[in-house]
């Protein structure tokens, strides 16, 4: 009896689809070695079901779990439905392409970024707060400007970038916001307060003084130079700071700003920056693509038995492009969409050099000619006869098309793993 419930709680660490048959081998040999050797060698070599339990769960699992693309379709029909709801997403207003541009603002064309540097067109100078003051003044600039001095403080015990800035900073870009107050963005809300939906109209500690918050606004909405997490809308904490205190000024002009010129008041005028997010996004896989072959091997292996029709190699690489391009979306979903981080652009280069390799490997583990993943992985050979024998793993096609060596070993007789098609 005690035997018994031995081999019933190791079966519980065996896969589910395989647990009858392994748990009735298990009782047959058990009866076997009792008769044989007695009822203490039984129950010793009972005890060895546990560790070939994990053994198997850890060696059949994913396989198991592969059946979810084991089939070409499947495969695309899963991956197009994530690039869909990746889709959906960017339909909202905050979604994450749609704040690349700062063609988000209201009239952009009329937007500049101002400085004092005749001659030059610095973006992304910065300015003493004297000048802006100066500015400001209807007789030296003629248009409506806004001024933001970005500084690293804490909130909460966390990093916080706060913004002292004029209450017209929002309205002048066109951006709903409060015009007054400490206004948010959604990243530094999840990151300095988990998220907290009452966060508006809650008092906080930040930079050594009470303040209210009086909005979030997604981080789309921010595309002017400097990264913050919050903007203190407040004309009194701007007066007070030092005239040397440095910032970034941005105007809306009254005519659309065709080249970057200077006004009588040696302002200089600078068109803010227009990102194209398709030709970002093609560089950067550009860039990904490079760096790729230092990630993985690039090579699909050697397929030479079976390239001879011309419908099998098209098949696979209409199946690899198809996959490639339904990747995209996700990628850039995921990378620039979820928390809209200021490393996006990093995020993105690490997620496209995933995706690829994902990609990659898994059109190197499927049959050439009926793209279904292969299966049944036997094991050849020993690791110290690398030089005399084939050492390596040998994949099945299920439908009969062929089988794939793999080698464990790269030699100079077996680089790349080779595909054997019967018939």
């Amino acid at each position: 009896m005690t035997a018994r419930w031995i081999l019933q709680c190791a079966a519980l660490l065996a896969p589910g689809e395989e647990r009858e048959e392994w748990l009735a081998e298990w009782r047959a040999e058990a009866a076997y070695v009792e008769s044989a050797g007695g009822r203490a060698r039984m129950m010793r070599f009972c005890l060895g079901a546990f560790p070939d339990a994990v053994w198997l769960r850890r060696h059949r699992r994913p396989w198991a779990a592969k059946r979810i693309t084991d089939s070409p379709v499947r495969c695309l029909a899963m991956l197009a439905a994530l690039a869909g709801i990746c889709m959906l997403i960017e339909l909202r207003p905050s979604g994450a392409l749609r704040g690349l541009s700062s063609a988000a603002y209201r009239e952009p064309e009329k937007l500049a970024m101002v400085s004092r540097i005749p001659g030059k067109t610095p973006t992304f100078a910065q300015i003493p707060v004297e000048e802006y003051r100066t500015a400001s003044r209807p007789s030296s600039l003629e248009a409506e400007a806004a001024f933001y001095a970005p500084k690293v403080t804490w909130a909460d015990s966390k990093r916080f970038v706060l913004a002292v800035a004029s209450p017209n900073l929002f309205r002048l870009l066109g951006v709903q916001a409060p015009r007054s107050g400490l206004v948010m963005r959604s990243s530094a809300v999840h990151r300095c307060f988990k998220d907290d939906r009452r966060i508006v109209g809650r008092e906080i500690e930040v930079a050594d003084s009470r303040v209210v918050v009086a909005g979030v606004i997604p981080d789309g909405d921010w595309r002017l130079p400097g990264f913050v997490d919050g903007w203190l809308l407040d004309d009194a904490r701007l007066a007070t700071l030092p005239a040397e205190t440095k910032g970034f000024m941005v105007a809306r002009l009254r005519q659309p700003l065709t080249n970057s010129r200077l006004n009588p008041g040696d302002f200089s005028f600078a068109p803010l920056p227009q990102d194209h997010p398709l030709f970002a996004l093609l560089l950067v896989t550009g860039l990904c693509l490079a760096l790729f072959p230092a990630a993985a091997p690039f090579g699909l292996g050697a397929y030479a038995s079976n390239n001879r029709r011309w419908s099998v190699r098209a098949r696979r690489w209409t199946f690899m492009i198809i996959k490639l391009a339904l990747l995209i979306p996700i990628v850039v979903c995921v990378a620039f969409g979820v928390g809209a981080l200021p490393v996006s652009p990093q995020a993105f280069v690490l997620g496209s050099i995933l995706a690829l390799r994902w990609a990659i490997s898994d059109q190197r583990s499927r049959c050439p000619v009926c793209l279904h993943s292969l299966s049944h992985p036997v094991t050849m050979g020993e690791a110290s006869h690398t030089f005399l024998d084939w050492y390596g793993t040998e994949f099945v096609c299920a439908r009969g098309h062929g089988f794939l060596h793999v080698a464990a070993v790269r030699t100079s007789c077996c680089v790349e793993q080779r595909w054997l098609a019967f018939g």
